[in-house]
């Protein structure tokens, strides 16, 4: 099993040596990944997932963004029935990757404001651990 991980590890080493080395010739998609890179939560991994998936990115407003990436709100009515909105569709990769970086924001903003005592009892706080 460990050698197993260890291969898998260099695979993993040997594809971001890659994309590190593509990055290098390419400054516009460098430049996207450091501007992706300054939003908390979102790390290079991230980064690259999600430009990797969505190409488009920078070209849309946010609207259709939000729609392409599966985390826009769509309306569930027909005729006189009202349904809820849920998000949906999209590119689920693009999601996935979002909501890993959401939760990594949301955790070191709960830290900084538990050790502030801002945000108050642990209960109150959303999806406290």
């Amino acid at each position: 099993m460990p050698s197993s991980l260890t291969h898998l590890q260099s695979q993993i080493e040997a594809v971001e040596k890659q994309i590190k080395a593509l990055l290098q010739q390419d400054a516009a998609l460098q430049q996207r990944v450091n501007c992706l890179d300054e939003i908390q939560g979102v790390g290079p991994r991230t980064a690259w997932m999600v430009l990797a998936h969505m190409p488009e990115l920078g070209r849309l407003n946010r609207q259709e963004v939000a729609a392409l990436a599966g985390l826009a709100p769509w309306t569930r009515e027909s005729g006189s029935m009202k349904g809820l909105r849920r998000i949906g569709g999209g590119r689920p990769e693009v999601r996935l990757a979002l909501y890993m970086a959401a939760l990594s924001a949301a955790a070191a903003t709960r830290f900084c404001a538990r050790s502030t005592s801002v945000c108050g009892p642990r209960e109150s706080c959303p999806r406290s651990p």
